[in-house]
């Protein structure tokens, strides 16, 4: 009890108030070369034709990273489920879906190395509502991707084959028609919320190197080490003691880098370089990488008068977007706290 109501410093303090504070934004290396990567403008489109040889090159630039560098190696990585490729192989699912990266000496180099790479698209349909994505008939985006080998808990989760439905989350206790029947009164609503960036004032950032013993050593702006490791690991088939993640100071994630969203290209576009990589994201960049579901959840609650709840019925739509991500992971959170903090005895909920 003698903590509570006491203030203390954090360890962290005096290195920010002052600007001492170094993040992976602010690192520089012996060698170092910039990263910048060329999106997709179509929502989805097939990639016919993907010709670097001009941006290659540009003076000044080092190395330039395209799908035919993944011919030989582990081309996807996720943290549930492996469907994200480190740059897009025979198709781009979103606008701003990675095609290619270049590293270069100068950031401006790499920038106009950028608009010498030749892509040619066929355009698919796209959908853009989450209701017309799970409906017979719709584009897929994905056939059947691998499961991650880095979740303890990927068993738990229900995956949909050749479906837009990624996952499904489902839990029940009780009788919940018998809970309405017994209910005296009934309330159904749907409510719904679009898709939030984080707001963290440091863009995601990595600087990644290969070691002349094969050992990958990256610095990256994450929240979770351990799982980007397990994770580059798998991607680069290598024992996770090959691989070191060190962490700077962070400037905010709340939860946007608690999963891999740039270490595996970074890393990918090092090995090719033979040089200390690089990479962060602008601001607009930030919004096309990381952000909350949007999502529409109808709940059905049946209570007695005097204030007991005593059904409740819940249906949870979730936009996780062209890949995966932690879709998986979030539905089943949202699923088990939908009940809310109450003792309900007959439930049924989906999501």
């Amino acid at each position: 009890m003698s903590i509570l109501g006491q203030n203390f410093s954090r360890v962290d303090g005096p290195a920010k108030l002052r600007g001492w504070a170094q993040f992976t934004g602010d690192m520089e290396m012996p060698g170092m070369v910039y990263a910048k990567v060329l999106r997709s403008a179509y929502p989805h489109a097939r990639l016919t034709r993907v010709n670097a040889e001009k941006a290659q090159k540009l003076p000044g630039v080092v190395a330039v990273l395209t799908r035919d560098d993944l011919k030989r190696m582990n081309a996807y990585f996720g943290p549930v489920v492996k469907d994200q490729p480190v740059v897009a192989l025979d198709r781009v699912r979103y606008v701003g879906d990675i095609i290619a990266a270049v590293a270069a000496e100068e950031k401006d180099i790499a920038e106009e190395a950028l608009e010498l790479i030749e892509v040619d698209y066929e355009p698919l349909p796209a959908i853009f509502d989450p209701a017309e994505a799970m409906k017979p008939g719709a584009p897929i985006l994905h056939g059947e991707s691998a499961r991650s080998e880095t979740r303890l808990d990927r068993d738990q989760f229900h995956f949909e084959k050749n479906s837009n439905v990624l996952s499904v989350y489902h839990a029940s206790q009780g009788d919940v028609a018998l809970g309405f029947r017994e209910a005296d009164e009934i309330f159904e609503d749907v409510y719904s919320s679009q898709k939030i960036q984080h707001g963290h004032i440091e863009p995601h950032a990595a600087l990644a190197y290969w070691e002349p013993s094969g050992k990958l050593v990256i610095h990256t702006s994450t929240q979770n080490p351990s799982s980007i490791r397990a994770q580059l690991a798998e991607l680069f088939n290598l024992p996770q003691s090959k691989v070191r993640v060190i962490v700077p100071f962070v400037g905010g994630g709340y939860g946007a880098k608690v999963h891999p969203r740039l270490e595996p290209l970074t890393a990918t576009l090092a090995r090719k370089a033979h040089r200390p990589v690089q990479w962060v994201l602008t601001r607009e960049e930030v919004f096309l990488t990381a952000h909350c579901h949007a999502s529409v959840v109808k709940i059905k609650t049946g209570v007695k008068r005097d204030g007991t709840i005593v059904a409740r019925h819940v249906e949870g739509v979730y936009d996780t977007g062209a890949y995966a991500l932690t879709g998986p992971s979030t539905i089943k959170n949202g699923g088990e706290v939908s009940g809310g903090p109450y003792r309900i005895a007959h439930q049924d909920v989906t999501t």
